[in-house]
């Protein structure tokens, strides 16, 4: 739907608002509902970096545009929002950004920025053709950093590349970067080898599609996929056992400011998590492991909210006929 609903902290329905549409307050795209600014906005954003704010009766406000795709978004203070997003760079490259957009000027500040290349490969043929192609030898890129806000409403950002918590004031001032002291997985030979055999079925199905959409000739098609295959080897061959994965796959501050790093998990929807809670000079407090069993969930993907204790998620019910999407309300285990 093009709808916000407002429930109460009971799961009663209180009101809805939004609709489809091309007006002020109207949604273009289905958007996301991010959270509530200052205490007085709720805002939303969409894949084309429309981030609309309207007050908590739904009432529209105002909008701000960015110029490329929000990833992620955390209301901070002093009316700034934190913006993890993606700015596309042409020829299958990707400039990740973390910003932070000032709600009454509308003026962003980049404490953030990198490029990095999405698998995406350029194939070309000898008459002069070319296409791209994905090779999907690789983990999310979306697990590279992860963002959260604290009780004061600072910014806290987490890096896989050397393994470290960053905290930013709202003004993108670094006030410390902690370590963490995390063990990653590893990349066994196994995972390389299966990575590499669903990819190359992969490509398979997408024979029939390019064959169907481009008209190529057999020969053509047999040098696409001469050069894919020899460009997944050459992937492959980068990818070595040993090389460590993420590690974590989202972060989260509970109600007492706690930082709570989820575990990298390389399964979707295999609903065992290990989480390890750190103080906010990132000396580890302790590790708890839970399994979910009548929903799926995946800590890349979903929202997790603490709210006065408790945790509301959007989440898949297990084993249910019709529409399995639930807004659930967990009550943490001591």
């Amino acid at each position: 739907t093009y709808t916000v609903w407002k429930f109460d902290r009971n799961g009663k329905l209180v009101k809805k608002f939004g609709e489809k549409g091309t007006g002020k307050g109207q949604f273009v795209m289905r958007a996301n509902v991010e959270g509530i600014l200052g205490e007085k906005y709720v805002y939303t954003s969409d894949a084309q970096g429309r981030i609309l704010f309207f007050d908590l009766e739904g009432n529209y406000i105002k909008k701000l545009k960015l110029d490329y795709m929000p990833l992620r978004t955390l209301p901070l203070s002093q009316m700034k929002i934190a913006i993890s997003g993606h700015v596309p760079m042409g020829k299958g490259r990707v400039k990740n950004v973390i910003s932070l957009p000032d709600f009454n000027t509308g003026k962003e500040n980049i404490i953030w920025e990198g490029s990095y290349d999405p698998m995406l490969t350029e194939i070309k043929l000898d008459n002069g053709k070319s296409m791209f192609a994905r090779l999907n030898i690789s983990y999310p890129p979306v697990t590279r950093f992860g963002i959260a806000s604290t009780k004061s409403g600072n910014l806290l950002v987490a890096s896989n590349e050397g393994q470290k918590i960053m905290e930013y004031s709202p003004e993108g001032k670094l006030i410390r970067s902690l370590p963490v002291d995390m063990e990653p997985v590893h990349i066994t030979d196994e995972d390389i080898n299966r990575m590499y055999d669903l990819q190359m079925k992969s490509f398979d199905r997408f024979q029939e599609q390019i064959i169907e959409k481009r008209g190529l000739t057999p020969e053509e098609l047999d040098q696409i996929k001469k050069k894919y295959t020899e460009k997944l080897e050459g992937n492959r061959e980068n990818m070595k056992a040993g090389d460590p994965l993420p590690f974590y796959s989202t972060i989260l501050t509970d109600p007492e400011d706690n930082i709570l790093v989820f575990e990298f998990t390389e399964e979707k929807n295999n609903n065992q998590f290990s989480v390890f809670a750190l103080n906010r000079n990132g000396a580890l407090i302790g590790i708890s492991k839970f399994q979910a069993d009548d929903y799926n969930l995946t800590f890349i993907d979903d929202k997790f909210v603490f709210q006065d204790d408790f945790i509301y998620a959007v989440a898949s019910k297990t084993n249910v006929d019709g529409i399995p999407l639930r807004l659930v309300k967990f009550t943490p285990a001591n």
